[in-house]
């Protein structure tokens, strides 16, 4: 988990730049006039958005919270109860003394929620939002271009201002797909980090789960670990399910009715949607929701045979 924190703080540095240029690119994109179709559209996705990291963000507080409160509980609840005293701390963190009294074992968590949770939190949880929020307004401006395919009539009178806006759509449909690839290029490892040692870190907690060692501390970070790979999944599927839909969006708009410039730029359209797009880890895996039930079945395969080998040495 430390490694990933690097990764993220390392890429977030380095490509700074790169990332305010999607942004700015988004911002190109997005609709100006507030009463139209597309305008409501992006406002469905935003609020979606918003409702989105509410979940994530008070289920990883109450995970975090019970994480850092546990240990805590758990040596008052000792040193009350009983003559022996035994610290205990939510991460386990070699110190270069030994506590002997209640106030170094107060500075030593205070030290560890500081320097081992909070900072940790501020970088993880904040470019995973990141990442996450540039997503969503893609996938919302993907949704928005299906709005203008549908809304054109079967019937126009005026075919110069249809094609003028086919030709419009097949400009910010090539924008949005070089924001994905820019996304891609920028988060690539970011995605590839997560993907690789997920399944390692879950196997890792689901084994100290079973063997009852920090029992509790162990189901929450294993909890945390499949949420926020959840995160990236969930976007990623989205994002998917509304870049495919642009070619069945053309499809359905009354192309037979128009000239045959505006019947190509559909063909473009189709032929373009036809390979959707999607957050990759490098190119090594598609980030979808199909990703996600692989890293759990994977978790699950590490975790029996470690499991066996456990028991086969006990």
């Amino acid at each position: 988990m430390a490694t990933q924190d690097i990764v993220k703080l390392c890429i977030l540095t380095v490509k700074r730049h790169e990332v305010r240029k999607v942004i700015l690119e988004l911002s190109e994109l997005w609709p100006v006039d507030a009463n139209s179709k597309k305008m409501k559209t992006v406002r469905i996705w935003t609020t979606r958005l918003s409702l989105f990291e509410r979940l994530f963000y008070y289920c990883g507080y109450v995970a975090i919270t019970f994480f850092l409160l546990v240990p805590l509980l758990m040596t008052i609840y000792t040193t009350l109860t009983t003559s022996k005293v035994d610290y205990q701390f939510p991460l386990h963190i070699y110190f270069f003394s030994s506590l002997q009294s209640h106030w170094a074992y107060a500075a030593a968590y205070f030290y560890i929620f500081t320097v081992g949770v909070l900072i940790h939190i501020c970088v993880y949880i904040a470019i995973d939002f990141i990442l996450t929020s540039i997503t969503f307004d893609v996938s919302g401006l993907f949704a928005a271009l299906q709005v203008d395919l549908t809304d054109m009539n079967v019937y126009n009178p005026e075919p110069e201002n249809d094609y003028r806006l086919i030709t419009e759509i097949v400009k910010d449909h090539q924008k949005l797909l070089r924001v994905v690839d820019n996304v891609n290029l920028i988060f690539g490892p970011l995605l590839f980090a997560q993907v690789t040692f997920s399944s390692i870190i879950i196997c890792c907690f689901g084994f100290l789960t079973i063997v009852g060692k920090d029992l509790i501390k162990s189901l929450l970070a294993t909890f945390g670990i499949i949420l926020a790979m959840f995160n990236f999944c969930w976007s990623g599927q989205l994002l998917l399910d509304a870049s495919s839909g642009i070619a069945e969006a053309a499809y359905n708009c009354p192309w037979y009715n128009r000239s045959v410039a505006f019947r190509k730029c559909i063909l473009i359209i189709i032929i373009r949607a036809q390979k959707p797009s999607t957050l990759s880890a490098l190119g090594f895996s598609d980030v979808t929701l199909t990703t996600l039930s692989k890293i759990l079945s994977t978790s699950w395969s590490y975790l029996s045979l470690l499991n066996q080998m456990y028991e086969d040495i006990a």
